[in-house]
């Protein structure tokens, strides 16, 4: 089965980046603020990938559950991929052989990417990216993939040099940012007001 297009046409910045990911040879990082359609952008990215590769395979790397049960429904809906096209590995389970999108949760991933990428090209999409920087987490990036895209809001870590170190070697580098400032004046996010409430303790 072919995914199909994209159920809503792409906003102005999805475009953007889908062109700069492009020419960056379909590799690097996606600096997004939080709500700005990563994970629709990633759709963008997999529809893209199997344009060139209809025979590819697509990992995904979350880091909890509950960010494999979003991509799973999202998946479906956004791309009209059916249960049997996707495959879920978690401490909860792993299917008996791999599917067209293999959604992971990064602790599983260390040991499972390898495996399910072999004899394939692969497109290897990092969710939180930054969240796969830390040495143990590392392992999950492996699998040699032909094409790769991390997705954060924050893919610099703090505390360590894990971005330089590890995530740029295996994702490439940060080809597209759009902040808060940018997804505000475009109204894809909801402005808020900040209010300090004094509580005695």
């Amino acid at each position: 089965m072919s995914a199909s297009a994209p159920c809503r046409p792409p906003r102005r910045w999805q475009q953007a980046a889908l062109d700069e990911w492009t020419r960056a040879g379909c590799r690097g990082i996606a600096k997004v603020v939080t709500g700005g359609g990563k994970t629709v952008f990633a759709g963008l990215c997999i529809t893209r990938f199997w344009s060139q590769r209809p025979d590819g395979r697509v990992i995904v790397l979350v880091p909890t559950t509950s960010l494999l049960d979003q991509w799973f429904v999202a998946l479906q809906e956004d791309l009209g991929l059916s249960d049997y096209d996707i495959a879920t590995y978690s401490g909860e389970g792993k299917p008996s052989e791999p599917r067209r999108v293999n959604l992971m949760v990064l602790n599983t991933a260390r040991t499972w990417v390898s495996r399910v990428a072999l004899g394939a090209e692969v497109l290897l999409i990092a969710d939180e990216c930054h969240r796969a920087g830390s040495p143990h987490n590392a392992c999950a990036l492996g699998g040699n993939p032909v094409a790769t895209l991390g997705l954060s809001a924050t893919p610099e870590r703090e505390g360590d040099d894990s971005f330089e170190a590890v995530l740029v070697p295996a994702l490439g580098r940060v080809f597209y940012e759009y902040g808060y400032n940018e997804a505000a004046a475009d109204g894809v996010i909801s402005d808020f007001d900040l209010v300090n409430v004094r509580v005695e303790l």
